[in-house]
């Protein structure tokens, strides 16, 4: 079974949430042992707080609001992603020279420094990876087809950024691998019945017995007086408004006569 845009979006903000967790526990534990002389080592704490909560509210969202915006969630991201970087530079040159100044210190906290840093820069290429894949796929959908991809909720149903649609718009060349499958009775139990009838005032000699519950033309226009217990009924078939990818999909369909 594929996954789901959904849920891979869901999977790598968590992710973003687990190392942002990571690098406050990690700054913490350097701020108890005093690597906090200069005033700005806060951000270390600060600005990974903020990504944790904004992927948090990314994955949590659905239970609270009906809908998020492709444009808010890029812009939120994209906001970010500066404050994610260049502190880090800052935050690099100011740990070194910290660290240095004291060998002591330095023998014992060196590995949590190291895996800090690590972490960090490993929490920014996500972050930068997911700003910068959100914004090339809705620029390709505008491209390609809908013109109102920034407006559309990133996680309605069906995805808004249809894959293979976009996939043949940039790379057409792989156009003869999704191609359109005609819909056929494969299933038994769907398949036409073998006794065919031709309809009333046909001069054939096949007609449908007596008792054959086939409507008669006739029939069809007074379906709602004989059938008006049915609206009682709930569907199980849900009914939507198409997406603008279904108005541009073409279905083949096979007739039979």
């Amino acid at each position: 079974m594929a996954l789901s845009f959904r849920t891979a979006r869901r999977m790598w903000m968590g992710m973003v949430a687990l190392l942002s967790l990571a690098c406050i526990s990690l700054a913490l534990v350097l701020w108890a042992h005093g690597y906090s002389k200069s005033n700005n080592f806060g951000a270390l704490i600060a600005i990974p707080s903020f990504a944790c909560a904004g992927a948090i509210w990314t994955i949590l969202k659905k239970k609270f609001c009906s809908s998020q915006m492709i444009c808010i969630e890029a812009t939120w991201v994209f906001a970010l992603l500066p404050f994610q970087i260049c502190k880090w530079e800052h935050r690099l040159l100011l740990g070194l020279f910290t660290l240095e100044s004291d060998g002591a210190r330095h023998s014992r906290f060196s590995a949590v420094y190291q895996a800090l840093l690590a972490l960090v820069w490993t929490n920014a290429a996500l972050i930068f990876v997911y700003a910068a894949g959100i914004s090339f796929l809705a620029l390709l959908t505008q491209l390609s087809y809908d013109p109102d991809i920034w407006s559309r909720d990133i996680d309605s149903s069906p995805c808004p950024f249809p894959f293979p649609t976009l996939i043949v718009y940039a790379l057409p060349f792989t156009a003869k691998h999704f191609h359109m499958i005609p819909v056929e009775f494969q299933d038994p139990q769907h398949a036409p019945s073998a006794s065919e009838y031709c309809i009333p005032g046909c001069s054939c000699q096949t007609k449908p017995p007596e008792s054959s519950d086939i409507p008669t033309p006739g029939g069809l226009f007074n379906i709602q007086n004989s059938t008006s217990y049915v609206g009682s009924t709930r569907s199980i078939i849900p009914i939507r408004v198409p997406t603008a990818k279904e108005n541009a999909t073409h279905i083949t369909l096979n007739l039979r006569i």
